[in-house]
């Protein structure tokens, strides 16, 4: 049941970010500069990156973890306005 709901408010969301949003900003997502694969590729990379450190931020007690988090999602925003069409 908790799937179907985030699912069903994911969907609400997409539809009333396009109804705000449709004639100025093509529904309010990003254009990939590159092929469909290159873009699925850094997105996969990117994510897995993400999650990667946040997990290990969160078990380990070691870490420096404000600093990690922080640089992981940094290098995120990075590398994703370097690699999409931004100009819509």
């Amino acid at each position: 049941m908790y799937i179907g709901a985030q699912v069903l408010a994911s969907i609400c969301a997409a539809f009333a970010l396009k109804g705000v949003y449709h004639p100025f900003m093509s529904g309010g997502v990003t254009v990939p500069s590159g092929g469909y694969g290159q873009s699925f590729a850094l997105e996969f990379i990117i994510a897995f990156n993400l999650m990667f450190v946040v997990t290990a931020v969160a078990t380990d007690t070691r870490a420096v973890s404000l600093f990690f988090f922080s640089l992981s999602v940094s290098l995120h925003v990075v590398f994703l306005f370097m690699f999409h069409d931004h100009d819509v």
